[in-house]
């Protein structure tokens, strides 16, 4: 059909059996048929991802609160040429006051716990400010060794363990955070997170580490201080909460 319509257009004649009102027709026909826009594929949307929500925390109870105004408490009692470790006597807080250098101090509770959480209001009212002074859990007797949660009112953080002074584990050295107020007699408040097999310090409400722990099991939490050098170094924790799960 294509063909014979060809040859009789080069010879200049029209077929007998297309009238032209049949040739507008098809070429109506045409028109319409390349003027229809083209459907194109609506493009298949890929489904938004399900945020992943965080599982929730383990629930925790409260083992113990102390605002150290009874000083019958259970806290370790000592006055005497190379220090204090005790309640205040004007203020109702507890006391380490340590005329010693380049060493480790700490009181603690006799609990065999792997899974605690601690919370502290802390300052420094007097000594070198580069003292270190926090919390401290898993105390194993055996090794006489525990993990430590320490700040200094410069501003620096760490997590570490004792080596006769603070022996920070991998990742955990002393740096220095925004978070920590500085100076004497300011107060932060530092929560150490023993968990599983992870330990976690925050201050002031900010996570500033959170590393695996090491070789610690279990053992007995309590308060640390460790003043670098000088003698009188003077430290005041307060509003001690400790959670278990």
């Amino acid at each position: 059909m294509l063909l014979g319509s060809l040859l009789l257009l080069v010879s200049g004649c029209k077929p007998a059996s297309v009238s032209d009102t049949d040739t507008a027709s098809e070429a109506e026909v045409e028109e319409v048929v390349e003027s229809e826009p083209k459907v194109e594929a609506t493009p298949t949307e890929e489904p938004e991802p399900t945020p992943t929500i965080a599982p929730s925390l383990t629930p925790m109870t409260i083992l113990l609160e102390d605002d150290f105004s009874d000083a019958a408490s259970g806290w370790e009692r000592y006055r005497a040429y190379d220090g204090v470790l005790d309640y205040g006597e004007e203020e109702e807080i507890y006391q380490m006051l340590v005329n010693a250098e380049d060493n480790l101090f700490w009181v603690m509770k006799d609990e065999d716990l792997m899974d605690v959480t601690m919370s502290v209001e802390v300052r420094l009212v007097g000594g070198p400010e580069g003292s270190l002074f926090g919390l401290m859990c898993r105390y194993d007797l055996n090794v006489m060794d525990a993990y430590f949660f320490l700040i200094s009112s410069q501003g620096e953080a760490g997590i570490g363990t004792s080596d006769f002074g603070f022996e920070p584990i991998p990742g955990g050295e002393l740096t220095a955070f925004d978070a920590i107020k500085t100076g004497l007699d300011v107060k932060n408040t530092i929560t150490a997170f023993c968990m599983g097999e992870v330990l976690t310090l925050s201050v002031n409400g900010e996570v500033l580490f959170d590393l695996p722990a090491t070789d610690l099991i279990s053992g007995d939490f309590g308060m640390a201080f460790a003043p670098p050098k000088g003698v009188g170094a003077d430290v005041y924790f307060d509003n001690l909460v400790i959670y278990a799960p």
